[in-house]
This record gives structure tokens, C-alpha cells and sequence, in this order.
């Protein structure tokens, strides 16, 4: 099957949710608007949190076991791998062309990605060696 040119852009935030008042969220949410104004099809992924609201574009992942209380570390990490699943059921099924990566945690996403010829492109912040460094 023929892979159309239109491009169709992911950002990924794996453990964040909209209602975060963090860099992370903010950042994500100015970039996927921004990017929409130029290529509609483009979509922000990100954990479903307590007061979901989804604007066009988001698709919010609600997590099958709550990840606050006890076993918090264990729920996290599968929490991750739901996420992670749900991420390559939606990259196949919308043919997404480029992704932005905004977290560490989207390693196990790069044989996939990779396989399916999806453009990474990486969007960290917080690098302080590589930001506060003048030279």
C-alpha cells in the first residue's frame, strides 16, 4: 500500500495531562497549536487527567488502573505500556508521518516508529549542561 505525502504529526507527552500547569504541558499544547495552523492533521497525545476536557486534536489517554496510591512506581510503569500501546494503535491507524517527542520514556516507541518510516523529531527541554553553557 501506497503511503500518501500528506502529513499527519503526532506530539507525545507520555506521563503529563492537560490540566498540568507545567512547562511540559504548555510547551506541548503552544506547539500543537501552532503546528495545527499549518498542517490540521496534526494531534497532541497525553494521559487523561481529573478534569478531562479534550480540544480538537487531543487525545487524552485514560489509564485502566488509577496510578496515585499504593504501587504508585508499578501503576506508573504500566501506565506506560498501556500508553505506549495506544500510541502505536494510533500512529498505524492514522498513518502519522512525524512525531515530536517530548519526554524520555517514548524509547521503547523508536523500533516502531522507525519501522513505519515516522520522522522522530525530539523537543526536550531542560538540558541545563547544553542551555547554561555560553560557548
Amino acid at each position: 500500500m501506497k503511503r500518501s505525502t500528506h502529513s499527519r504529526i503526532l506530539i507525545i507527552l507520555m506521563d503529563n495531562f492537560p490540566d498540568e500547569n507545567s512547562a511540559q504541558v504548555t510547551r506541548a499544547a503552544c506547539l500543537h497549536n501552532e503546528i495545527s495552523r499549518h498542517f490540521p492533521d496534526t494531534y497532541l497525545m497525553m494521559k487523561e487527567g481529573d478534569n478531562p476536557s479534550v480540544r480538537e486534536g487531543q487525545i487524552l489517554i485514560r489509564p485502566w488502573i488509577p496510578v496515585q496510591g499504593r504501587f504508585q512506581l508499578l501503576k506508573g510503569i504500566i501506565f506506560r505500556v498501556q500508553m505506549t500501546a495506544s500510541i502505536i494503535r494510533f500512529v498505524h491507524q492514522k498513518r502519522i508521518t512525524s512525531a515530536i517527542i517530548r519526554e524520555f520514556d517514548t524509547a521503547p516507541l523508536f523500533p516502531f516508529l522507525k519501522l513505519q518510516k515516522v520522522k522522530i523529531f525530539y523537543d526536550f527541554h531542560g538540558r541545563h549542561d547544553l542551555e547554561l553553557n555560553p560557548d
